[in-house]
């Protein structure tokens, strides 16, 4: 399956928002939330947040606790809506990229909405 990073950009606003680093959230939670999103969608991307120590959580057990600090810096570059669609913008014409490579492009985006 290929990524969806708008997918990966609403989970990891999800995990931020909805946990406490103790609460565990369910696959059906995020499905319940995201309902044009069917559960296989879901579920891989969750699993990629994981394997990608983007969040915390066992896959095993369904249970999602946490944003990690490497997913809080991801999520920082693309948190604002501008940025991020700048960032899509400009990332569309390679298709598939590495999450480090979309980091530094908002983070481009960023440095130059500042002036630097």
């Amino acid at each position: 399956m290929k990524l969806d990073y708008d997918l990966i950009r609403s989970l990891l606003l999800m995990v931020e928002e909805d946990t406490d680093g103790y609460i565990n959230l369910s696959v059906e939670y995020f499905c319940d939330k995201l309902r044009t999103r069917n559960h296989i969608q879901i579920r891989y991307h969750l699993k990629y947040l994981l394997d990608s120590h983007f969040i915390e959580g066992t896959y095993t057990r369904d249970a999602i606790m946490d944003i990690t600090p490497l997913g809080r810096n991801y999520l920082d570059h693309i948190r604002n809506d501008t940025i991020w669609n700048k960032t899509k913008k400009k990332l569309q014409p390679l298709g598939t990229v590495p999450l480090t490579v979309i980091s530094q492009v908002a983070a481009s985006c960023i440095s130059s909405k500042l002036g630097l």
